[in-house]
């Protein structure tokens, strides 16, 4: 029974992850390696390598040391296949190391063990099998064994191979063994079933979406058939191949669609999708422009390496075939970004073909199932009803083809484990009546463990109204190779999807490709569709998008690539969208103009991200989102330097109150900050937020360096920013009408000096910012550390210099100049303490007993920076540069109290207008604000000797003896702004403040 258990039956090679015990007699078999090892050369000749984890195969000229060849053992002994006719039998390994080199495979006789063979030892090696030229990295290579394992087959059916470089390129390739457990070498034996007629394919095309000049070019001529998904909408291309069935008289058992893979640049997955109604199109003429719509998704079908692939296409051909369809239309998509090309019916030989069966069968009509089903991976039985917990199922396999009604639940037994295993199903919710995913029972949540072999745990496809709590996610694999996630949801050509709620999750231990490595993820934006959720809308004919998405009190720890992130094709937000304008696009014209179709009512709440490798948070395409009470704690941890969160084309995008630090930055990179206001955004405001200790900047507004990019109208205001590194606000490029103001940026470390505020523009900008506004900010160093610099020259023609006004600057370093502000206070801001709280996680953002936010902050724990009653910032901001003033301060604090904002986010009560909180309050004070007359108020019979007015950096202006109760300011020629006045009598000494208009 040994070897029947390894085999697996699969329409394409690891179709499902699901084994299947019973013999089978056409299709392809998958058998695993049973033993695997590599020898070396040389001084290591006696050396045995059975236990590791990868197989290495090298040949170096003249050095036998390095020499290392892989081999391989496979017991075929309880099988009886028959490999004549069109049967083949592959040999396919991993490459997890690879470089330009050719890899032979070689006979070897069965006569040694993993565990104790070596180079000196090994059976001698026999003629060449077969020869693969290796490239990349990430994906399984294919050598034709065929006629080796015919042979093999004929007498003791152990089929034993060795892999050796012919050409001793001295590259060292590396496969995965046995014992790393994940993309293990296997063999795969491909039998095609004789009861199958082909019908070839009568016409067929690839197309182009739109955005390229391709969108509406015709490509029926060409010899293949390319599919790719891409984030970019325009680099997408799908194949649509048209058969005649009208000879087929009836529904069969079997209908595959059999199709000749030329090139995979890596493991992947495509979808078959049918049309509606029988679609009329011709090969001569299709483009992007005219296609089809594919409504319909039959299946999706994993794809590790070229060769014939077949997709069961049953029931949706039969439905065609019932229906009395002569024209049936596939279309074949990719899914994961990587280029897939097939032979078209123009290629010279194996072009598509649709296999039938000659045995009858029937449509099967799907099926609706409502109620609640309860699932438990120790204890449950597939052959209960799942109805109750007492007959719970065991296998989440049990939801595959199932379609839901609204108002069912799927529910799974806390503590259960069940590893392997995807929820799958059909159907969706109503409004007010979710389909939901939750758990039952008391313990742990119940763990879904992808072990790295799935791109999402809990898959959904253009369904709504759905919800998920209380689930645990893990998808682990050896190393960051793979596009792995814990839930991913797509909407293709689906128009508007509701109601999605993602609350008390958990995702760890999610590696997915970080995509800095070598290899066929390196350069790409595929490192931002790894983590452990990623919403997807994708297609280019019907306008999608999310309505109602709400994220909450989700743990994340350990996770790569990407915490929570969404990506839309229909993106295309410019600078001055006509958002009204939004209609079904009809020409290539109208794509580009309004192609802008956000997602609505999005809210991401009270979640906490832990050791992400890159990015906590991704916010695209969305209008109005909102991101609040997030605890965002060292991110960006791997080598890419890429900012805690970020939103990206996105109209009223809103950060608040959320803790953001110890981001990591990586030498030589541009990211690492709190917060990023990104790329083609407009009206984004943060606000509220404490950026503490992140190594590239608290918060960074970034315009985009091409040209159409943008940033317009970012508001960042009432922040505190302690101690964030290199820059602690950073200026991006085309940012136009940004208003920076009533923050606080304090920084304490005295080994490097810190750009408060750094204005960046690339070699390629077309143009810096433009109407920047930094107002009411207090800049605080305690070391004299403190720059305002910008990384061109002032006569940069692309350069317009930041607009300051009324900020307070103390510990500027001296060899700079202060920003050209007019109205600057350059005085001690006399905090309260201005002691920074001691902390490790949480502080400002309030945390639960399960160290996740409660949705409240502590307004007192920032409050030693706030100001006393003798502070130069009382009354000293300016309303006159900002669009906006909130309702309330960063302690949430009414604003403003006094003849105007105070420097900084913090209000105090002590302000001109009450002339200070002072006992001699109550018989003396002075007018404010004053012009050009100062008026000394004494109520009770006191004497003032002298009047000192000083400015704000402590110099003596003039001194006023025995005066009068009103002084003329005339002949001081006063600037505007903020004084202090020492008033000196028989009741002591008295400061106060007045603010010169």
């Amino acid at each position: 029974m040994k070897q029947l258990n390894k085999i697996i039956f699969i329409t394409l090679i690891y179709l499902t992850t699901s084994f299947c015990l019973k013999a089978q007699t056409y299709g392809t078999f998958i058998h695993e390696v049973d033993e695997d090892t590599y020898i070396r050369g040389g001084e290591n000749s006696d050396l045995n390598y059975g236990s590791e984890l990868e197989l290495l195969a090298k040949g170096t000229p003249s050095n036998e040391n390095n020499y290392r060849k892989t081999i391989l053992k496979f017991d075929l002994s309880d099988t009886s296949y028959n490999l004549s006719g069109s049967a083949k039998a592959v040999l396919r390994l991993h490459a997890n190391d690879s470089e330009l080199a050719t890899i032979n495979a070689y006979e070897l006789d069965d006569a040694w063990l993993e565990s104790t063979v070596t180079w000196d030892n090994v059976p001698t090696i026999g003629g060449q099998i077969a020869s693969v030229v290796m490239g990349d990295s990430g994906m399984y290579y294919e050598w034709d064994i065929t006629s080796y394992v015919q042979t093999q087959l004929s007498g003791d059916k152990i089929v034993s191979i060795a892999l050796g470089d012919p050409d001793e390129s001295k590259i060292t390739i590396g496969f995965n063994s046995k014992e790393g457990g994940l993309n293990i070498p296997h063999i795969a034996i491909t039998i095609d079933d004789p009861n199958l007629s082909a019908i070839s394919a009568s016409q067929d095309s690839e197309i182009f979406y739109w955005g390229r000049p391709s969108y509406d070019k015709n490509y029926g001529d060409s010899d293949n058939l390319s599919v790719r998904y891409d984030d970019n909408v325009s680099s997408c291309t799908d194949s649509y191949i048209q058969f005649d069935i009208s000879s087929i008289t009836g529904a069969r058992e079997k209908i595959l669609l059999k199709l000749y893979a030329f090139e995979v640049e890596r493991a992947s997955e495509i979808s078959v999708y049918g049309t509606a109604t029988e679609a009329t199109w011709s090969e001569t003429t299709i483009t992007g422009a005219s296609k089809p719509l594919a409504t319909e998704r039959i299946d999706i079908y994993s794809i590790f390496s070229t060769g014939f692939v077949t997709l069961d296409v049953t029931n949706y051909v039969n439905k065609a075939i019932e229906a009395g369809w002569d024209d049936l239309t596939l279309i074949v998509k990719e899914n994961e970004g990587a280029k897939i090309s097939f032979n078209s019916k123009e290629a010279t030989s194996d072009g598509p073909q649709l296999m039938v069966s000659s045995n009858s069968g029937s449509y099967v009509a799907p099926t609706t199932m409502f109620g609640t089903f309860y699932f438990d991976s120790e204890n449950g039985d597939d052959n209960n009803n799942g109805t109750s917990e007492a007959t719970a199922w065991q296998n989440l396999t049990k939801l595959e083809g199932v379609t839901l009604a609204p108002g069912s639940q799927i529910l799974l037994k806390r503590g259960s484990v069940w590893s392997r295993q995807e929820i799958v199903f059909k159907g969706s919710g109503t409004d007010g009546n979710p389909i939901v995913i939750d758990a039952y029972s008391t313990g742990d949540k119940p763990l879904l463990k992808g072990l790295g072999q799935s791109t999402g745990l809990i898959k959904l496809f253009n369904q709504e109204y759905i919800e998920i709590s209380n689930i645990h996610i893990t998808n682990l694999g050896l190393e960051k190779d793979g596009l792995r996630r814990g839930i991913h949801v797509v909407a293709d050509n689906f128009g508007v999807l509701h109601h999605l709620h993602f609350s008390n999750l958990k995702f760890t231990d999610i590696n997915g490709t970080d995509g800095l490595d070598a290899g066929v993820y390196a350069n790409t934006d595929d490192e931002k569709r790894s983590g452990a959720i990623l919403l997807e809308i994708r297609g280019d004919d019907v306008q999608t998008y999310f309505d109602d998405i709400l994220l909450d009190k989700t743990y994340f720890y350990d996770v790569s690539n990407t915490g929570f992130a969404n990506i839309s094709h229909w993106s295309d937000l410019e600078l001055n969208s006509d958002f009204s304008s939004n209609t079904v696009p009809g020409t290539l014209d109208e794509h580009y103009i309004h192609n802008f179709v956000p997602s609505k009512n999005v809210v991401i709440k009270r979640n906490r991200f832990e050791n992400i490798n890159s990015q906590g948070m991704i916010i695209r395409t969305a209008e109005n989102p909102i991101m609040e009470y997030n605890l965002f704690y060292y991110c960006s941890i791997g080598r890419g330097s890429d900012n805690a969160c970020f939103n990206s084309k996105t109209t009223g995008a809103v950060w608040r109150y959320n803790e953001s630090c110890f981001t990591e930055y990586t030498e030589g990179k541009s990211d690492g900050a709190g917060i990023d206001a990104d790329l083609r955004s407009k009206n984004t405001l943060i606000e509220y937020n404490y950026c503490h200790n992140n190594e590239y900047g608290g918060v960074i507004t970034t315009g985009g360096s091409f040209g159409g990019s943008f940033n317009d109208n970012t508001i960042i205001r009432y922040n505190v920013l302690i101690n964030n590194g290199i820059n602690s606000i950073r200026i991006c490029n085309q940012n136009t009408n940004l208003y920076v103001h009533n923050n606080l940026v304090y920084y304490d470390d005295a080994s490097k000096d810190n750009s408060l505020v750094f204005t960046h523009l690339s070699n390629v900008t077309p143009q810096g910012p433009i109407n920047s506004v930094v107002t009411n900010n207090i800049f605080y160093t305690t070391n004299n550390n403190g720059t305002f610099t910008a990384d061109v020259e002032a006569t940069d023609t692309r350069f317009e210099e930041v607009k300051y006004s009324n900020n307070l600057y103390y510990g500027i370093d001296a060899t700079y100049q202060y920003p050209n502000d007019a109205n600057l206070v350059t005085a001690d801001p006399l905090f309260e303490n201005g002691t920074v709280p001691v902390q490790d996680i949480g502080g400002y953002v309030l945390l639960d007993t399960d160290g996740l936010p409660t949705g409240s902050v502590s307004y007192d724990f920032l409050n030693g920076f706030g100001l006393s009653e003798s502070s130069p910032a009382i009354d000293a901001g300016s309303t006159n540069t900002i669009t906006e003033i909130p309702l309330v301060d960063f302690q949430n604090q009414s604003l403003y109290k006094g003849v105007s904002l105070d420097i900084g986010p913090f209000e105090s009560d002590f302000d001109l207008a009450l002339n200070e909180k002072n006992d001699v309050n109550q018989f003396l004070s002075l007018s404010n604000p004053v012009s050009n007359e100062m008026k000394i108020n004494m109520l009770s019979d006191v004497e003032v000797e002298k009047i000192s007015i000083y400015n704000t950096v402590g110099q003596l202006v003039t001194v006023f003896n025995k005066p009068s109760t009103s002084i003329s300011l005339d002949d001081l020629r006063l600037q505007k702004g903020i004084y202090l006045v020492k008033l000196d009598g028989d009741f002591g000494t008295v400061i106060k403040r007045i603010l010169k208009e």
